[in-house]
């Protein structure tokens, strides 16, 4: 991460003394010279451009330099692209997104300033649209600094807000996120003062928003989702309040989930207290899937949200849902170590139950990719390794879409799992980890483990097909 904070003499030690390859991209096909543009650090990037690294190299996203460079939010960093001919406006994602939207992208305060450079400079249209129909000014709902969000609205005029507060609603977080493959996400703390101007803002747009004709306070997405859900999902008790005062209806979505089970999902317990008390709403009712608000508090990993659901309303942490999965089944599955030790040690839930695929706690441990809550399930709970599904999977085959190498070598090495044991399809380990797009695993099972990149499954497919169905253009 030296790139990304822009510690250029770290860099340049590592690169001059210690001869670590500078174009070494990792599990996410990033590169130490796209971090650097991501992190908008002018100097490193030059540093490491003398050092020939390839600045036509695109990663997982299909984020060139060019996006990144506008992702940062830096001025300086595109002037500096531009003096080396290396900028390129044109720059797209395989979703269709380009510089504006990748400007939208930016915390960076400085980036209003990038983004009326971009639109003035290079002439282009503010109203450009992604693959699945969003502007630059959706995308800076989610992220961006209000002044960027403001100015847009500037120049689109009122006629966009009524649909943009859905967008600031999904806002959950107020720093920067860098993305990975498989939808893994490092993100830095919230600010708290950040997130309370984001609320000052959306409350502003709400009040504009509202005086227009086709402005529905209880409109909902295609799938049902009302503001109030996405208000409950960000975590703000502020933003529930907001919404309030226009008298919004409590309703539910299509598959049946009340902003109960979205104020779970958040983990924050006082929007959860706040939902249910505001609206009287109950914590125990279920969704289509017979998923508990609970059950939500589980995928967030807030310990606190869930112990205050049992505690103070009788949340039943044994009850199956539709996929015969329990709460501690959850838990293992997003990697929550505190939840289920909690679930397990506490609430005494249990452990030798498999769900309706024949999936036990160390195959879900193993697809979540925390290596420190299978060693807590095999060693501590006494549960095996080597349990196979229906569909013949070991917890290797689930670990090898984790994107977690150290895992993967500890499952074989230790625990004597099979690399070349294939699944009731033919499917073999080295087949999912194909699908996850960590070029460092495939190399794992092809040098360490004489994988062949041949093999087929019962379909006849190898490694190219499984990476080219999940569009990792970076292994072909």
């Amino acid at each position: 991460m030296a790139s990304y904070k822009g510690h250029l003499s770290i860099v340049q030690y590592l690169v001059d003394t210690c001869d670590v390859p500078p174009d070494e991209p990792d599990n996410s096909n990033n590169t130490a010279l796209l971090y650097s543009a991501m992190g908008g650090h002018s100097d490193l990037v030059e540093f490491l451009i003398e050092k020939n690294c390839n600045t036509s190299q695109i990663n997982c996203m299909s984020a060139s330099l060019s996006l990144l460079a506008c992702q940062s939010g830096e001025l300086a960093l595109v002037h500096k692209l531009e003096s080396l001919n290396l900028f390129s406006p044109d720059s797209v994602t395989n979703l269709g997104r380009g510089i504006l939207h990748y400007t939208c992208r930016s915390m960076n305060n400085k980036s209003l300033e990038l983004l009326k450079y971009l639109l003035n400079h290079y002439q282009l249209s503010i109203d450009v649209k992604d693959r699945y129909g969003r502007t630059p000014l959706h995308i800076a709902s989610w992220f961006a600094s209000s002044s960027v969000v403001e100015y847009i609205v500037s120049i689109q005029g009122i006629q966009i807000l009524a649909g943009i507060v859905y967008s600031k609603l999904m806002a959950q977080s107020d720093a920067s996120v860098i993305e990975i493959v498989n939808n893994t996400k490092i993100k830095t703390n919230v600010d708290f003062i950040k997130r309370n101007e984001r609320v000052k803002m959306f409350s502003s747009l709400l009040k504009k928003a509202s005086t227009c004709p086709n402005f529905d306070i209880n409109a909902t997405t295609n799938d049902g989702t009302s503001l109030l859900h996405f208000a409950s999902f960000s975590g703000s008790t502020l933003l529930v309040k907001a919404l309030k005062q226009y008298n919004i209806n409590c309703t539910l979505t299509n598959d049946g989930e009340s902003p109960v089970h979205y104020a779970a999902w958040s983990g924050s317990t006082s929007v959860l207290s706040h939902i249910i008390s505001q609206y009287n709403l109950n914590a125990n009712d279920t969704d289509t899937y017979v998923l508990m608000p609970l059950v939500y508090s589980c995928w967030s990993g807030s310990i606190n949200s869930v112990k205050y659901l049992i505690t103070n309303h009788k949340c039943d942490p044994s009850i199956t849902d539709k996929y015969g999965m329990t709460c501690l089944y959850h838990s293992c599955h997003n990697g929550h170590i505190d939840i289920t030790q909690y679930l397990i040690e506490v609430q005494h839930c249990d452990i030798n139950k498999t769900d309706n695929e024949g999936c036990t706690l160390v195959h879900h441990a193993a697809w979540s990719g925390n290596f420190e809550l299978i060693q807590y399930l095999i060693t501590e709970q006494g549960l095996t390794p080597n349990a196979v599904t229906k569909n013949g999977l070991t917890a290797l085959h689930y670990a090898s879409v984790s994107l977690k190498l150290f895992l993967v070598k500890e499952l074989i090495t230790t625990y004597q799992l099979d690399p070349h044991q294939a699944d009731s399809n033919g499917k073999l380990p080295i087949h999912y980890a194909a699908e996850s797009g960590d070029i460092l695993l495939l190399e794992l099972y092809v040098k360490d483990y004489k994988s062949s990149l041949s093999l087929t499954d019962n379909k006849g497919w190898n490694v190219i097909h499984f990476s080219s169905l999940k569009g990792h253009t970076h292994f072909i």
